[in-house]
């Protein structure tokens, strides 16, 4: 079974950001030399280069100008770096979002959307793998870089610099542990912005419904 684009690209950092918490915390990071925050760049592409498969629950709250109160949504991940992520929303409503081979696909109610932005899925869906396996340097092509803390608690910084990233979010703050991202926040220029707090619970079984996308997709 080929699996096609989702119809949309925008709403993957909607709902991942809606389908990828404030952190006021790390909103203002410390400027860096260029050659420190290569250096840190490369320290934190060299802790994720050894990261395995992980999943665990999200919650997400989106914050939009014209709306008074926040959309707020929950579901479970799964992320096998470089290789597959599945973002599956359960509420309010059903949604999955798939991201494999250099190519995103959204499921509803079990169903693959159609697409015909292909050019724009690829490009959020490249960002996304990169983000989510570590692969730093890759980001760097265009995103500026703000990183402060230590390997065993880190806060980065990413302000678009060109392309259609730089024309809707005017910045991305990440806040990880080790190896894995806990919390994400993507300001948009409209004034809209995505918190999205994570945490991994590998010693737990993977959930049956992420199971079914992981089968689906390998046919």
């Amino acid at each position: 079974m080929k699996l096609r684009f989702a119809k949309n690209w925008l709403p993957l950092h909607r709902y991942l950001a809606a389908t990828l918490v404030c952190l006021a915390s790390i909103c203002s990071l410390p400027s860096a030399t260029a050659n420190t925050e290569a250096l840190k760049i490369d320290s934190l592409a060299t802790m994720f280069s050894d990261t395995r498969q992980t999943h665990g629950s999200f919650e997400q709250q989106k914050n939009m100008s014209v709306l008074t109160l926040p959309l707020n949504s929950n579901g479970v991940y799964f992320v096998d770096p470089g290789k597959t992520i599945v973002w599956q929303q359960l509420q309010p409503f059903a949604q999955t979002t798939l991201i494999q081979n250099g190519e995103l696909t959204q499921l509803v109610n079990g169903e693959v959307q159609p697409s015909n932005q292909a050019g724009a899925s690829d490009m959020v869906s490249e960002m996304i793998m990169a983000l989510f396996s570590g692969n730093w340097q890759q980001l760097t092509q265009d995103f500026a870089f703000k990183i402060s803390g230590d390997k065993s608690h880190w806060q980065a910084e990413l302000t678009p610099t060109s392309g259609a990233m730089a024309k809707v979010f005017k910045a991305i703050y990440i806040q990880g542990l080790d190896t894995h991202i806990r919390r994400i926040s993507l300001h948009e220029h409209s004034g809209d912005s995505t918190n999205i707090s994570l945490e991994a619970d590998d010693a737990s079984e993977l959930p049956a419904s992420i199971e079914r996308v992981l089968k689906l997709a390998a046919h």
